[in-house]
């Protein structure tokens, strides 16, 4: 047996001269065998493509109308059934927890085992949404400087949230662009910064005070020119002048003001660091995502009158943290001295012009009621800070007044760490014990305080691979002793079961075009192999003169055949690798592509999505076809040996076949009519 293995190895080598390998001298003849070769790394190559092209379409579909996530998967939105709300216990299903640290919940025991184990192969972050009109985050509107928080019904805050007419020229966000256009509202998504949409998006720069804007959504609906027309009206001017009086094209703003509610009835403008995405995944059209610790520390604000939005890095004069500038006064106006420096008062309206109109307004409100003609006062609103004064008085050319006496508001120090609020501990009282605690009999130390003690809504993140209409069912069934807990919107569901129904006619489709190939390509090997077999009958006769046996020659060319396939699946490999380069990178110069980049939230659009491993990070291209491609060397490999192994058969090559059989090529009848 080993001897005939030998010689088959040997024809293998020198017929194919190992295609072109150095010091491997090639024999005339062998082309059969480099047909066979080739044939079979276009059947490997074939068989590989068909299993990833259909798994490709699969998974595009999915992310096409669900969005994706590097590392994370596709985001399921969705909320909880009336009265319910989301905390540790709800979460702890969920493979992450749901962003709650270990041990702060516990999963409810009368949950089925089944859907739990479901869930916990998922990731789960809660989301508070912000509307237009939402109290905790908004886009700067014409008069949001004298808008009451509190009072959300009053045509104050309508008109501070951004419904003022568009004959004042306030419109910031334009609802629609068109008069048949489809109207979008504002709608922003405060979220966890380990939230995969806001992480993958913001990337290094992601923190506390950076948002992640659409740029799909704020080149088609923000107005920047109006946006500035505003801000200008609150700002002072050495802040306005950091941003941009206009732009080529919006993605040049790397810093926006959003208005932040600084106490139940005053707003502040704070500026936030921007990060451009082409468009957030999901259906939803999501115009901005913040992060937890701006938008609790407003709920806190908002909820508790003794709290303030004031951040470490307000100080005053003496660099003490959590101080805001609330006024300050030119003292002794009346005096030559002064009068020589105020001059004809055109200093004093520079002033007022730099610390801007609503400063102004702040200003005159102040000064009516009091009568002071020695001492004049300034009021300024919580966007101006002392460093900012001086800058303003410098320009009007004051810096040298020989009095300026500033006026501070002191804030209890409150820090914002993600979904927690640490404060001191009268500062969040609440005598109910419900949003704080009831008392302070330990001393007015720093506590935590969860402004969001439930959450009403999330995203649960589906890893490839896993069935979506099994998760959304599994999602559904999940409760506890009180019901079920997670609702998914009927337009929403409605969407997925129609994804899902695609996604299985496009896999029956898949396997009848996969088996026609299938058929095509056993065809194509079989007209190869069976001639190739007939062509070295003579030989196989000679090998059975010299005594080899029959099952001796069967091992020969099957491990022929199996040495054809493995040099064919280095040429597949490299085959593969060739066209899927092309077509990736063709893929990602289309249309199609871009579409799915600026419609769809896709950041890198691929016709075969990369796997990931168990942390979540992408792996490279080879391993995404690695399993078809072994399947596809698998299925040539068992092809190859039963049509050789047949062929022989039908020669027929058995034990009792003679030499001259194989070699005079027939077999001859004895002859039965001698007695």
């Amino acid at each position: 047996m080993i001897f005939a293995i030998t010689l088959a190895i040997k024809e293998y080598v020198r017929g194919t001269g190992l295609f072109g390998l150095p010091g491997v001298q090639k024999s005339k003849g062998g082309h059969d065998l480099v047909s066979l070769t080739l044939l079979s790394a276009i059947v490997i190559g074939l068989v590989t493509f068909s299993l990833s092209a259909g798994r490709g379409v699969t998974e595009n579909i999915t992310q096409a109308m669900l969005g994706h996530v590097r590392g994370a998967g596709a985001p399921i939105w969705v909320f909880t059934n009336i009265g319910r709300g989301l905390d540790a216990n709800a979460l702890a299903v969920f493979a992450n927890r749901g962003g709650y640290e270990p041990g702060e919940g516990v999963a409810p025991s009368e949950a089925d085992p089944e859907v739990q184990q479901a869930l916990g192969r998922l990731s789960f972050y809660p989301v508070v949404e912000l509307e237009q009109l939402d109290p905790l985050v908004q886009l700067p509107a014409a008069g949001i400087g004298d808008a009451a928080v509190a009072g959300a019904d009053t045509a104050a805050f309508a008109q501070a949230s951004g419904a003022a007419s568009s004959a004042n020229g306030s419109d910031v966000w334009r609802k629609k662009v068109t008069e048949n256009d489809v109207s979008v509202e504002f709608r922003a998504w405060a979220v966890d910064l380990k939230n995969p949409v806001y992480a993958v998006n913001a990337g290094d720069a992601a923190g506390p005070r950076t948002v992640v804007l659409s740029k799909k959504l704020f080149r088609e609906r923000f107005n920047y020119e109006n946006y500035r027309k505003v801000i200008a009206a609150q700002l002072p001017a050495p802040l306005l002048d950091d941003m941009p009086v206009s732009l080529d094209d919006l993605t040049e703003l790397h810093g926006i003001y959003l208005a932040l509610p600084f106490s139940i009835d005053e707003w502040r403008l704070l500026k936030f660091n921007v990060v451009w995405a082409d468009s957030l995944p999901g259906i939803q059209k999501i115009s901005m995502l913040i992060p937890f610790d701006m938008v609790m520390l407003a709920k806190a604000v908002r909820n508790k009158a003794a709290l303030r939005f004031v951040l470490e890095e307000d100080v005053n004069d003496y660099d003490e943290p959590f101080q805001t500038l609330k006024r300050f006064t030119l003292v002794g106006v009346d005096r030559p001295k002064s009068q020589k420096l105020i001059g004809d008062g055109s200093a004093l309206a520079l002033l007022d012009s730099c610390l801007s109109a609503r400063a102004r307004e702040k200003t005159r409100k102040a000064r009516a009621s009091r009568q002071d003609s020695s001492n004049l006062l300034f009021e300024v609103p919580p966007s101006v800070s002392w460093v900012t004064a001086q800058a303003c008085l410098s320009r009007a050319g004051l810096g040298d007044y020989h009095d300026v006496r500033p006026g501070f508001d002191s804030s209890p120090p409150v820090t914002a760490r993600g979904r927690t609020i640490e404060a001191e501990c009268e500062s969040i009282r609440d005598p109910s014990g419900q949003s704080g605690p009831s008392n302070c009999d330990t001393g007015n130390a720093k506590m935590l305080y969860r402004p969001e003690a439930y959450f009403r809504a999330g995203l649960v993140f589906v890893p490839p691979g896993v069935d979506i209409a099994d998760t959304i069912r599994n999602i559904k069934q999940y409760g506890d002793s009180k019901g079920k807990l997670f609702l998914i919107g009927e337009t929403y569901q409605d969407a997925l079961g129609r994804m899902d129904y695609t996604q299985k006619v496009i896999g029956y489709l898949t396997a009848a075009v996969a088996m026609l190939g299938f058929l095509l390509c056993a065809s194509a090997l079989y007209l190869q192999i069976r001639p190739l077999v007939a062509a070295r009958l003579p030989t196989y006769g000679l090998l059975l003169a010299r005594g080899i046996h029959a099952y001796s020659i069967y091992a020969a060319v099957a491990v022929q055949m199996l040495i054809a396939v493995m040099i064919a699946s280095i040429f597949a490999t490299v085959l593969v690798s060739a066209i899927y380069v092309a077509f990736e990178w063709m893929f990602g110069q289309s249309t199609a592509a871009h579409v799915a980049r600026v419609e769809f939230g896709l950041s890198e659009p691929r016709l075969i999505p990369l796997p990931v491993d168990a942390a979540g990070h992408e792996l490279s291209w080879l391993t995404s076809v690695a399993p078809s491609l072994s399947i596809g060397v698998a299925v040539t490999a068992l092809l190859t040996l039963v049509f050789a192994l047949t062929s022989l058969l039908g020669i027929p090559l058995r034990r009792t076949t003679t030499p001259v059989e194989l070699i005079v090529g027939r077999r001859d009848k004895p002859d039965r009519s001698r007695p």
